[in-house]
Order: structure tokens, then sequence, then C-alpha cells
């Protein structure tokens, strides 16, 4: 028995030492793997935190640009005075306007929509065509959609205009 004993110390040991060496190499992984995973996360943060400044840059400038813009659109309360500036600018180029309709057409926008304005004038020919200009060039985000011209036989001019303007949606997502 005495001849066994070293080789029972022996292999006790060995085992004990390579289930040392496993348990540490297993430990020594799961660190690795750990310390990966939150290097892999402190990229993703640092991309995320780039794109935000790059954001922030973009916003800072471009506002002075927004602001701009924002001129042009029709805000919902001054949708009415639109409609007005249509009637003075018919008064003053000594036409008569008839507003026939005010809807709103249909986008998939989502901060603003379009209305479209139909109404009918009626003036000499010169009146006319200067009345057609100054609602191809009023100052908000409008556009002369559509004009149509006729001549009566007393020679006055009648004609059908769609306008198309942006405002914002009275209600906001």
């Amino acid at each position: 028995m005495k001849k066994f004993t070293p080789l029972v110390l022996g292999c006790i040991c060995l085992v004990v030492t390579i289930g040392l060496f496993l348990f540490i190499n297993v430990r020594i992984s799961g660190f690795v793997t750990t310390i990966a995973k939150a290097k892999e996360g402190s990229f993703s943060t640092d991309t995320r935190d780039q794109a935000l400044k790059r954001a922030d840059i973009l916003i800072a400038e471009t506002a002075l640009n927004r602001a701009e813009l924002a001129t042009f659109i029709v805000s919902d309360s001054d949708s009415v005075r639109l409609i007005d500036t249509i009637e003075a600018t018919a008064k003053r180029e000594r036409v008569t306007a008839t507003i026939g309709s005010v809807t709103v057409v249909p986008t998939e926008w989502t901060y603003h929509e379009l209305v479209r304005v139909v109404f009918s004038a009626r003036g000499s020919l010169t009146a006319m065509t200067r009345f057609a200009s100054a609602i191809e060039t009023l100052p908000e985000a409008s556009r002369l959609a559509n004009v149509s011209f006729e001549i009566s036989d007393a020679n006055i001019w009648f004609a059908t205009f769609t306008v198309d303007f942006i405002k914002e949606k009275s209600s906001k997502p």
C-alpha cells in the first residue's frame, strides 16, 4: 500500500491541478467575452454619439435656412389671410374675383397639407394678365396650378384659377 500512496496522491494532485487549470481557463474566457461585448457596446455608443453630434451640427447649420423657409409656409391661422391676399390682389389689379372653393388635398405629408383654392375672375385682358402674374408671385409657398382664359362677346375676359399652397396641419401627429 505504501507503494501506491504516492501514486494516488500524485493522481489526486494531477486531477486537482487539471481541474484548477480548466476552471481558470473558463473564467478567463468568460472575462474575455465580457470585455469584447463591452468594447463592442462602447463602439456602438461612440457611433451613436457621433451621429448625434453630426445631427446637431446639421440642425445648427440649417437653422437660418429653416427659419427662412418657414416664412413661406402658411400657418393654420393665416389661411384666411392668404384668401384675403388673393382678393386684395384682384382689387389692386382691377379685376372682379370670386372664390369658388377651398379644399384640402390629401397627401402623405406629416406636418403640412396642400390647400387648393379655385376662384374665377373677370376684367380686361391687361388687368387679367397682371392679376395672373401677381397670383403667380405670391410670397407664400404657393403655385398657380392652373389658369384658363375665355373671352365673352362683350370683350370681357373671364378666367378660372387654381392655386395650391402649403399650410401647417391643424393637428400634428
